[in-house]
C-alpha cells in the first residue's frame, strides 16, 4: 500500500446529528407525538450521519480507491487509467465532494 488517509467529516456529521433533536422537538411541538414521517426523517438523518461521517482514500500499486463512511459508495480506478493529476483551486460554485465534471473527476 502506497497511501491511505481517512478524513473525518466533523462538520457534516455534527450538523446532521444536531438536526436530530431539532426535528424531534419540531414534531413534538406541532403534534405532541412522533408520527411515521418524524421517525422516517430521524432515521434518515441518522443514516446520513453514519454514511457520510468520513472519506477514506487508498492508493495501492494497482489502483486508487475511495469510499465514504463504512464503505458506502466505493469507487476504484486502475492507476494505468489515470492520465494526469494536478493540484487545482476551485471556486465555491464547483461545490464540495467527489464528483464527475465536464473536465473529469474532481
Amino acid at each position: 500500500m502506497r497511501y491511505k488517509h481517512t478524513q473525518v467529516g466533523y462538520v457534516t456529521g455534527g450538523l446532521t446529528l444536531a438536526a436530530l433533536p431539532l426535528l424531534y422537538y419540531a414534531f413534538m411541538v406541532e403534534d405532541g407525538e412522533l408520527g411515521l414521517l418524524a421517525y422516517t426523517m430521524l432515521g434518515g438523518f441518522g443514516v446520513l450521519a453514519v454514511l457520510f461521517s468520513s472519506l477514506t482514500v487508498t492508493v495501492t500499486d494497482q489502483e486508487l480507491v475511495f469510499y465514504f463512511g463504512p464503505g458506502f459508495w466505493t469507487r476504484r480506478f486502475a492507476l494505468d487509467d489515470i492520465v494526469s493529476a494536478e493540484v487545482v483551486r476551485n471556486s465555491a460554485l464547483h461545490g464540495w465532494g467527489i464528483r464527475y465534471t465536464r473536465h473529469g473527476w474532481l
